[in-house]
């Protein structure tokens, strides 16, 4: 958290073993959100959350070109976009209408 810090990102960070569906359910009933998407390079993110925060949107981003050719899209991603620009768009957008 400190070296985020130093950079000017104050939030908090949580570290876990596993899915990430269960800390991200746990986040979601801490901070209440009226929305929320969940970028991940790894399929088995990807299913975790949908398991355990269906409503998030999830999006698959593998943003190193080398790497993102030879992965296939993550079955329980809602969208695979692996440039921060489109991404980013597409971020906002969901976060703009209700699930």
């Amino acid at each position: 958290m400190e070296q985020l810090a130093s950079h000017g990102i104050r939030h908090d960070v949580i570290c876990n073993t596993g899915g990430k569906g269960a800390p991200v359910k746990q986040l979601l009933k801490k901070r209440r959100p009226s929305g929320a998407v969940f970028v991940d390079d790894l399929p088995m993110h990807h299913a975790s959350v949908a398991k355990h925060a269906p409503k998030v949107w999830r999006l698959h981003m593998i943003a190193e070109p080398r790497v993102a050719g030879a992965v296939p899209m993550a079955e329980h991603a809602h969208a695979r976009i692996d440039d921060w620009p489109t991404a980013t768009d597409w971020i906002l957008d969901k976060l703009s209408e209700k699930k």
